[in-house]
């Protein structure tokens, strides 16, 4: 037998012995009968089978892009709803938060009086007295008033500060007293709830009063 292929613009013939293509044909044919026979006593997997050819392995990771994209939808809505929860915590704290203490309010001014500093002493420590040199005082009361107030005492005072009523519950704070005419210093401390205005719109303030007597030179 002849078999001839064309190469180009030109022929090749190629003569080969019949009984060479008999044997290479049969051989061909036992080969693919051996194979088909092989397949029959192996057969594949189940899984193996019905899976797609196409399938490699990309499909190993397709859960867990999956997974990712999900999450990737959710960061957004996590973040607001973190922000929403701060700005609550925030508004909650301005509206809700510990009050602070008052502020501490008082005046400071000087006086010379030329009288020996443990009369002076006795003079502005004692609470009867305030109506007549303490600013707006205008009535004092309580229940040992008379003498030279002592650490730990009380008594009220009633002002009159432009139109308003001022009521403080003073307490005694600290005293340093004068031991005789030729003591140099001398304190006289009190603190106090300062009430002002009434009803509703009363409002509370600390107050703070430091009495310092300094003697001078005789």
């Amino acid at each position: 037998r002849r078999q001839a292929c064309e190469a180009g613009l030109g022929r090749v013939v190629v003569t080969m012995p019949s009984a060479w293509m008999e044997e290479m044909s049969g051989a061909a044919t036992g080969g693919g009968e051996e194979q088909a026979n092989r397949r029959a006593q192996h057969p594949a997997p189940e899984k193996e089978r019905q899976r797609p050819a196409s399938q490699g392995r990309s499909g190993e990771y397709q859960d867990e892009g999956e997974e990712g994209s999900w999450i990737n939808t959710l960061l957004p809505f996590a973040s607001l709803i973190l922000t929403v929860l701060m700005g609550l915590l925030a508004w909650y704290m301005m509206k809700y938060r510990i009050a602070r203490k008052p502020i501490v309010k008082g005046i400071s001014t000087s006086v010379m009086l030329d009288w020996d500093i443990t009369n002076v002493y006795e003079y502005v420590s004692t609470p009867d007295f305030r109506t007549e040199w303490h600013m707006a005082a205008v009535e004092v009361n309580g229940p040992a008033i008379d003498h030279s107030a002592v650490t730990g005492e009380v008594f009220m005072e009633e002002l009159r500060v432009k139109g308003k009523t001022v009521e403080v519950e003073w307490g005694v704070l600290e005293r340093q007293f004068p031991t005789s005419v030729s003591t140099q210093y001398a304190e006289f401390v009190l603190e106090g709830v300062a009430t002002i205005g009434a009803g509703k719109g009363a409002r509370k303030e600390t107050w703070r009063e430091v009495l310092r007597l300094r003697a001078g030179r005789h």
